[in-house]
C-alpha cells in the first residue's frame, strides 16, 4: 500500500497537463510541416514503451485521426524515464509528450517549446 504522501504525489501527476514538445533545432530541421497531423507522422517519436504510453492519450485526445495509424507504428527512441526524454529533446532530437510542470522552466527559456500551441486549446 502507498503511503498517504506517495499516494497524493501519483494522484497530482495524473492529473498534470501533458504538452507535446521539441526543440525549435529540430523543428527547424523537419520539412516544412503544416499540420500537427504531419508532424506527427513525420517526426521521430520518443516515449517510455513500445505502446505509446506516453504519446497515444494525447494522440486520441488533440488528434484522433492518428489513434489507430499510431498504434501498428513503435516510437523511434525508447527512453523509460521522464528527465531523459526531457535531456534528448534539449539536445535538439525528437517529439515527446512530457508533463508540463518538468519542462516550464525550458519552454520559459525557449529549449523546449509547444509546436502548434493555437490547435491544443481545450
Amino acid at each position: 500500500m502507498f503511503s498517504p504522501i506517495i499516494k497524493h504525489s501519483v494522484q497530482n501527476l495524473n492529473s498534470v497537463e501533458q504538452v507535446l514538445c521539441t526543440s525549435k533545432k529540430y523543428l527547424s530541421s523537419l520539412p516544412k510541416i503544416k499540420s500537427l497531423k504531419e508532424l506527427i507522422s513525420s517526426a521521430e517519436l520518443v516515449d517510455f514503451r513500445d505502446d505509446f504510453s506516453l504519446m497515444l492519450p494525447w494522440i486520441k485526445k488533440y488528434v484522433p485521426s492518428l489513434s489507430a495509424s499510431i498504434k501498428h507504428r513503435q516510437p523511434d527512441v525508447v527512453i523509460e524515464d521522464y528527465r531523459g526524454i526531457r535531456n534528448y529533446l534539449v539536445s535538439g532530437r525528437g517529439l515527446s509528450v512530457l508533463p508540463k510542470t518538468i519542462i516550464e522552466e525550458d519552454l520559459q527559456k525557449k529549449k523546449l517549446e509547444i509546436p502548434f500551441k493555437k490547435n491544443m486549446a481545450n
